[in-house]
């Protein structure tokens, strides 16, 4: 078994890596368990099975930039990060399909059906993002904690539905049918092949709208589940 001295050298090994909160309990996890067969059953002495441990992870905790934080992460987070945003991502796409195609098709069916349903589909959404965000206010409160303190590899999810709820009424809901007849001449000319760029840019940046909603619906949904693992497994609080 490890010792408080031996947890201790683990933990901050792992600090020193600028591993967030959430992926630092969970590589911790392995490396104990590395630890205890190799001094248990391996019988060796912990320095030694330190050392070998170290070894087996330091591809997985070599140090790389990313991008998307303008600074040097481990390898481990980069990779976790990029497939967990490949996962939602898949699942936003999914999810947004059919609401937008609907809209699309509506669009050269019904004129004022289309600005009905598209109302709806943006009244929805906000309304669950507005929910979302009152029932889990603490974490929508603790945002720049929650960053300064890199508890989660997540953590950006706070952000982007913040964001959400601030672009969505701004952009969709103010101003609704001057800009939805804006949209629907965008989309009249983009069938015909007739339309500018700046009809391309309204048409994309109107419906990504609602692609970022979902977005950063799934994105928060997962970084409480983050949160949730924490409280359970060390008693974490904001």
């Amino acid at each position: 078994m490890l010792t408080k001295e031996n947890h201790l050298t683990v933990i901050q090994y792992l600090k020193n890596k600028k591993l967030p909160l959430d992926l630092l309990v969970e590589v911790e996890d392995h490396m104990v368990e590395q630890l205890n067969y190799k001094i248990e059953t391996e019988e060796k002495p912990f320095y030694l099975a330190w050392i070998e441990v170290q070894q087996s992870w330091n591809k997985d905790l070599k140090m790389v930039l990313s991008f998307n934080i303008n600074r040097k992460i481990t390898r481990f987070q980069k990779e976790i990060t990029g497939k967990t945003s490949k996962l939602l991502w898949k699942q936003t796409l999914k999810i947004s399909l059919f609401p937008l195609f609907f809209t699309f098709i509506l669009l050269f069916y019904n004129k004022l059906w289309a600005s009905y349903w598209l109302l709806f589909i943006y009244g929805f959404l906000y309304a669950v993002l507005l929910l979302y965000a009152l029932f889990n206010f603490k974490i929508i409160h603790s945002g720049s904690q929650i960053r300064k303190r890199n508890i989660s590899y997540l953590q950006n999810a706070v952000t982007n539905l913040t964001l959400c709820l601030i672009f969505i009424p701004n952009f969709v809901f103010v101003n609704f049918w001057e800009r939805f007849e804006k949209l629907y001449q965008a989309c009249v000319h983009i069938i015909q092949l007739e339309a500018s760029g700046w009809e391309w840019f309204t048409a994309v940046a109107y419906f990504s709208f609602f692609i970022l909603g979902i977005f950063g619906l799934l994105s928060f949904r997962e970084c409480k589940k983050q949160m949730e693992f924490l409280k359970q497994k060390i008693n974490f609080k904001l």
